[in-house]
């Protein structure tokens, strides 16, 4: 058996109007969101039901141009379906801590970084999920910040030798930091895919040629039928099937 996963950085609400509509449409088993408010939650339960877990990563009190803020809490979060059952989750804070991550920093580069994973089954079968918002550099070239947090990262990961890791990078394909995650896995964004972030709705708008988004596993996955959509926020949302293959 399989399940429908999708993964979206939504950039707060201010892409609801497309959000909404396109993830009622995808009738997933689970989403992973980044750019997510904690006040938001219950908007989204109320649109797709199910359950959602959130980790927060820095509060956004002051008013900022970047996104729609003030408005509070900001992290990641996954989303489950009905027919999916949590059997459980965990969560790393790879930079800051969860302290840190309640007081108000700058959403980019100050801010606490996690990764949140769900041991989840259906129909009888289990699955390892995990998200993350990776630590942000100004230009997408690695800096030490970012060689520092994909070591403890990793170190974190390492008890989970099997999984799907998905979400926002922030680190381009091509470059020395999605290169390092492809020496621990596959990388499942299409080879024909130059941008995961939206022309039309990103605030830079044309010069966003950066695939930065993907959805990464291990070989007891098969990830399939990968689908990168424009038109719901400022990236693009990647959805796909995820199997587990047969042992041996």
């Amino acid at each position: 058996m399989s399940l429908k996963l999708v993964t979206l950085n939504i950039e707060g609400s201010k892409h609801f109007d497309r959000v909404f509509p396109f993830l009622q449409s995808q009738m997933a088993d689970v989403i992973c969101l980044q750019e997510v408010f904690q006040i938001d939650l219950d908007s989204i339960t109320a649109k797709l039901g199910g359950q959602i877990l959130f980790v927060p990563m820095t509060n956004m009190s002051r008013l900022r141009t970047r996104v729609d803020s003030p408005r509070g809490i900001w992290g990641i979060a996954i989303w489950l379906s009905e027919r999916v059952k949590l059997i459980e989750s965990q969560t790393y804070y790879y930079r800051g801590s969860p302290t840190a991550a309640l007081t108000d920093n700058d959403p980019g580069y100050d801010s606490s970084r996690a990764v949140v994973l769900v041991r989840v089954s259906a129909d009888g079968e289990e699955f390892v999920i995990a998200t993350t918002h990776f630590t942000w550099t100004p230009d997408g070239v690695a800096d030490d910040r970012q060689k520092a947090d994909f070591a403890t990262l990793m170190q974190a990961l390492s008890t989970h030798p099997e999984l799907i890791l998905c979400g926002d990078f922030n680190a381009p394909r091509g470059g020395e930091i999605f290169s390092a995650f492809c020496q621990h896995f596959t990388d499942n964004l299409p080879a024909d895919v130059r941008t995961t972030l939206d022309p039309e709705l990103h605030r830079y708008h044309n010069q966003v040629a950066l695939a930065v988004d993907t959805i990464f596993s291990t070989p007891s996955y098969l990830v399939k039928d990968v689908i990168v959509q424009s038109g719901v926020s400022d990236h693009k949302a990647i959805v796909a099937q995820i199997e587990r293959r047969a042992e041996g």
